[in-house]
């Protein structure tokens, strides 16, 4: 999201920076590009410290190398649904227990998207007036929103204007949900709204101003009549599937309410408008922005819908368990579908520390990890229990409401759900058994996905001698950036955390820092030449700490210019 409101702020200054240059001088459009790229540079070191790790990350995860055309397209949104712009829940909303959306990008080939990512609104009224602005005064603003309108549109619906912005905009190759540039249509809409509702305040010529908007208004219903009805045939042969499938659901019933709602929306906006030419009336106009803002409260209530409140207080015994038995162990949950599972990021809500990756932006390594250990075999592709790499990465819980008999894998007790523990996996901190070396990281990734001793540790080099390989570690401290482990540690022992080994850790033996590596394709180890009795890790990364820098000289380089114009003005 944040590239598309990056490049609506450079269009945009761009646009103002040449009607400078033409209106003007061309140096006072200089001037004004110099301050700008100034005030700009002075914002991005003031981020610095966010900035730089997020670009740190932006080389590392999986997407590096960008994804395909082709993928990236798939999550565009389907050409139906530039229905959504004048009736958002044509396709239904999960709010009213309906939604069937999903069918529809699955008919288009794209792939499933929650209603979230593909559910946008202009506005009904917004429409009638950028529209009719645009026919009455086309001014320069008006068509750079409307260019910006119909090039946003035109990514978020994956043509090849992609291609483009691939060439071109850095990072935007990693980008999967393009249908999110609907958010820059919207922005130009509004832009388009409020050009139209000054044009339509300024019209003199009452008569010719209403002609027009009449027909706008006409041509609204028209488009939205048969964008409608033809969502009324689709959820005709939906409906049918689902009671094929004993399902009952009033489909027709619901998108024929949307249908109505979008008339009456266009039919008083469309009389407030007129009352408000006819008339010049000021109350028309302060009713139409009313209009509009519980049309847009409306569908935000249930595009961004208030839960419960007593989930905030929810109470999971299996968690409960969990951390009563092993408070720092890791888990993995698997469905018979994507719902009937521990949904991705719950498990922090829940205080449980889960192996599977919940964010769209994994660290390349370990996202390889999770695919090698995802299988179709419970149903639709997860991570299968039965993978010898869950053992290596300390996964000791599995969530599941279903009743599996897995080797290695003992029921513990049914709770929300049911509770599997792996007896076969390795602890959560240990020292190695033994050090195997490999030629390449693929060489050490085949070993890692393959069955042996989880407490093994295969390495990129050659094989190392260690001691102490069945003593006990305990975790002594675990933070969100620190982690501090204890126990006796011999000399020429390697400590292994199941934790990834993501760049910027640092480890400290008993005070002293030791290099850390990376053991298992993944995990964190060091390498204890002298013994210890406690290591910490600690989580530091040097672009951290240098965007941190960044930020100090932007916030003392403001802090100046405030002093400076404080003492000019007095």
């Amino acid at each position: 999201i944040s590239i598309y409101v990056l490049l609506g702020v450079v269009a945009w200054t761009i646009f103002r920076l040449v009607i400078v240059a033409r209106e003007q001088t061309p140096r006072q459009a200089l001037l004004h590009g110099v301050l700008i790229v100034g005030a700009v540079a002075l914002g991005t070191m003031l981020a610095g410290c966010q900035l730089l790790p997020s670009l740190e990350f932006a080389g590392l995860n999986y997407r590096s190398g960008g994804v395909s055309y082709a993928a990236q397209v798939k999550h565009a949104l389907a050409p139906p649904q530039l229905l959504l712009g004048i009736m958002p829940d044509a396709f239904g909303n999960p709010v009213d227990g309906v939604h069937y959306g999903g069918d529809l990008n699955a008919m288009w080939g794209r792939a499933y998207r929650a209603y979230t990512e593909t559910a946008w609104y202009l506005g009904v009224a917004p429409l009638v007036l950028a529209a009719a602005g645009m026919f009455l005064r086309p001014r320069r603003e008006a068509w750079f929103g409307l260019v910006m309108f119909v090039a946003a549109l035109a990514l978020a619906f994956g043509t090849p204007v992609n291609t483009l912005l691939r060439a071109i905009v850095p990072g935007y190759e990693q980008l999967t949900g393009v249908g999110r540039a609907v958010m820059l249509a919207c922005t130009a809409g509004a832009l388009l709204a409020g050009l139209g509702a000054e044009s339509l305040l300024a019209a003199e010529d009452r008569e010719r101003t209403l002609r027009v908007v009449t027909a706008v208004g006409l041509a609204v219903l028209l488009v939205g009549l048969a964008g409608g009805l033809s969502a009324w045939v689709f959820s005709g042969s939906v409906q049918a599937s689902l009671e094929a499938a004993g399902v009952t659901a009033d489909l027709g019933g619901y998108t024929l309410r949307q249908i109505a709602r979008f008339v009456a929306l266009l039919l008083a906006g469309c009389g407030l408008i007129g009352w408000g030419i006819s008339a010049r009336s000021e109350w028309a106009w302060w009713a139409l922005a009313v209009l509009v803002a519980v049309d847009m409260g409306f569908f935000m209530q249930k595009f961004t819908p208030e839960g419960p409140k007593e989930y905030l207080a929810i109470r999971a015994e299996v968690a409960e368990e969990v951390c009563r038995r092993d408070q720092h162990g890791r888990i993995v949950s698997v469905g018979p579908d994507f719902l009937n599972r521990v949904a991705p990021n719950t498990h922090m809500i829940l205080g449980l520390q889960s192996a599977q990756g919940s964010e769209s932006l994994i660290w390349a390594p370990y996202y390889r990890l999770l695919e090698a250990m995802k299988s179709e075999r419970l149903g639709f592709e997860q991570i299968d229990p039965a993978h010898p790499a869950l053992d290596r990465l300390a996964v000791r819980w599995l969530l599941t409401p279903m009743a599996l008999e897995e080797p290695g894998w003992a029921m513990r007790g049914e709770w929300e759900t049911r509770l599997y523990e792996n007896e076969e996996a390795a602890p959560r901190a240990f020292l190695a058994r033994e050090v195997i070396g490999h030629p390449s990281e693929d060489a050490v990734f085949t070993a890692v996905t393959s069955e042996g001793d989880p407490r093994a540790v295969h390495v990129v080099g050659d094989d190392v001698e260690v001691s102490g390989g069945d003593a006990r570690i305990e975790v002594a401290y675990y933070g969100r950036n620190s982690v501090e482990l204890c126990g006796r540690m011999p000399p020429g022992s390697e400590l292994v955390l199941t934790d990834a080994a993501y760049p910027g850790w640092h480890a400290f033996a008993d005070g002293v820092e030791v290099p850390v590596e990376r053991a298992n394709l993944v995990l964190r180890s060091v390498r204890l030449e002298d013994g210890a009795g406690r290591v910490r890790f600690v989580y530091l990364p040097a672009s951290f700490m240098a965007g941190m820098f960044a930020s100090l000289v932007a916030l003392a380089i403001l802090s100046g210019l405030f002093v400076a114009t404080r003492g000019r003005r007095r």
